[in-house]
């Protein structure tokens, strides 16, 4: 468990040093709003700025990378090659980009300066790689479930048979370890001169349960199979 605890102890780290970078940036909201800079037509959609770099972004690499780990998910999973069986249930199916997305956007307003500069492309850029990293912490929970599972068969097959949705969300939440983790942020965030409650607050709202969220969809459907 180690070494899983030291990668997503990195990305909380990359998380932050980035989120302090962008504080430094006005909102620059219309890079969200589609009818803004001229908005972005992708087949037969507009969409905005940000969409649109994402879009490129990840167009380019579709098409010289076919395999992506199960924690590095697309914003745009149409691009992706199907090669999955669909007599298989894919365990991890689940994408929750869209709504991290939409939550980041919403942090961004405590985040930055309200308006609008002439540095809205680096804004743009920085939230970008923010929104990859904060996807991929997230996500990562498939490979935290799975360790877990594989670890402590017995416990888990107990608990999904049990039907209990509350006492599973419960070891899935490891809420005794919650606050130590939480704290732990605190360091990071006075590092990079930041507000730790604003980040402590994102991590405990949304990081977190979006995590457990990616390890429950896995059990559910491992528990259909």
């Amino acid at each position: 468990m180690e070494k899983y605890d030291l990668f997503i102890d990195s990305l909380d780290s990359e998380i932050i040093k980035l989120l302090s970078l962008r504080q430094k940036y006005k909102l620059n909201s219309k890079n969200f709003k589609v009818f803004e800079l001229g908005g972005y037509n992708k087949e037969d959609i507009l969409i905005s700025n940000i969409d649109n770099n994402i879009y490129i972004n990840e167009l380019k690499e579709t098409d010289y990378k076919d395999n992506f780990k199960k924690y590095e998910k697309l914003f745009n999973n149409n691009l992706i090659k199907k090669k999955d069986n669909p007599n298989i249930t894919n365990l991890e199916e689940l994408n929750l980009n869209r709504i991290i997305k939409q939550c980041y956007i919403t942090l961004l307003y405590d985040l930055c300066e309200f308006g609008d500069d002439k540095y809205y492309e680096i804004a743009c850029d920085l939230d970008i790689k923010i929104l990859y990293h904060l996807s991929k912490r997230i996500h990562f929970g498939y490979e935290l479930i799975k360790f877990k599972y594989l670890n402590n068969k017995e416990l888990y097959s107990k608990l999904l048979s049990s039907n209990n949705t509350s006492l599973l969300i419960y070891y899935l939440s490891e809420s005794i370890k919650e606050p130590t983790y939480l704290e732990k942020l605190i360091n990071v965030c006075n590092h990079y001169s930041i507000n730790h409650i604003l980040v402590q607050s994102f991590y405990k709202f949304y990081v977190l349960p979006f995590t457990n969220e990616i390890q429950y969809s896995f059990l559910n459907k491992l528990k259909s199979i």
